[in-house]
């Protein structure tokens, strides 16, 4: 049986709280000697989370707006700041040292990608560039009309040279980076603004979460983007969404303090989750690989609560509540 809006609800299996601001943003660092989780809020700090005491490691003010993305790039660690840019870090025995900043004045929340040693970054007027490594040299550019608004979310494919880009005007774009120059490869518009996208590569499979009632799933196959399905959630607007690496599991975080689980395959509803008491929740995040504390893929959700919760449902090779 389904646990839906009228059953009882599961427990997360941890929570961490320590009156921290709203969170905005969750990287996971995954390493054999540790597992340690960093959590950006919007105040402009970075707490570490030790994953295997469960203890907070260290605080770090990186930002005066908030920390939009926090990403690892060969030894350094990358942060984005709303408002203002990037910002290169080198860790010696925990102590963050700035190495260089990149002023970008982009005041929305997309997330910069770190991908194949060059960091995509949204800029403003729905621009995009791309800066080869820790060079703060532009290496390419995607411009587009002012009309499209700003870039709202953007995600990488399996392949390698294409990335998805959704637009404050409702225009999903694949661009091209095979050659020399970024080209539009394919479009397609829809009616709400977009808030959030992933993609699973496995199944050639995206979710698209907007501002509206309506979570879709579209294909990305034979460089083309096709809506497949959509459904209808209770209440408007999702901040964030993540798909499971097996491509069967997808989940949302919307604007009403609910975490919401679906199958990938119908977008059937399995359970939604109301643990988090204050405002939207704005991070929903995999674990790419089992946590030595733990035996499967868990989930970590964060919100303007300032708790992450962190779950375990669904792990079984059949999608059935624990």
């Amino acid at each position: 049986m389904d646990l839906t809006e009228d059953a009882g609800l599961p427990e997360p299996i941890y929570i961490f709280k320590k009156n921290m601001a709203p969170v905005s943003c969750l990287y996971l660092c995954q390493k054999k000697e540790f597992e340690l989780l960093y959590v950006g809020t919007e105040e402009g700090l970075v707490h570490i989370w030790n994953l295997k005491t469960k203890r907070e490691q260290k605080t770090i003010k990186v930002a005066d707006t908030a920390c939009l993305a926090i990403t690892q790039y060969n030894d350094n660690i990358i942060t984005q700041e709303k408002g203002y840019g990037l910002k290169y870090w080198r860790v010696v025995n925990l102590e963050w040292l700035l190495l260089k900043e990149v002023q970008t004045d982009y005041y929305g929340f997309c997330k910069i990608i770190v991908f194949n040693d060059r960091i995509y970054c949204p800029f403003d007027n729905g621009g995009i560039r791309v800066y080869q490594g820790e060079d703060t040299k532009v290496v390419m550019k995607c411009d587009v009309d002012r009309s499209r608004g700003e870039v709202m979310c953007m995600k990488f494919l399996k392949n390698c040279r294409e990335l998805l880009v959704a637009y404050e005007s409702g225009i999903l774009t694949m661009w091209s980076f095979e050659g020399e120059n970024p080209k539009i490869e394919c479009e397609k518009e829809f009616n709400d603004t977009p808030m959030c996208l992933d993609v699973c590569d496995l199944t050639e499979e995206g979710i698209l979460g907007s501002s509206g009632e309506c979570l879709k799933k579209i294909s990305v196959k034979n460089d083309n983007i096709t809506e497949v399905r959509s459904t209808v959630l209770k209440n408007p607007g999702i901040s964030c969404v993540s798909i499971r690496q097996d491509g069967k599991l997808l989940v949302a975080g919307c604007w009403d303090g609910r975490i919401r689980y679906f199958s990938m395959k119908h977008l059937t509803l399995l359970v939604v989750l109301d643990h988090h008491f204050v405002g939207p929740i704005q991070c929903v995040m995999f674990s790419e690989k089992c946590l030595s504390s733990y035996s499967a893929h868990v989930l970590f959700a964060a919100g303007c609560d300032g708790r992450i919760s962190l779950w375990d449902l669904y792990t079984k090779d059949k999608l059935r509540p624990k």
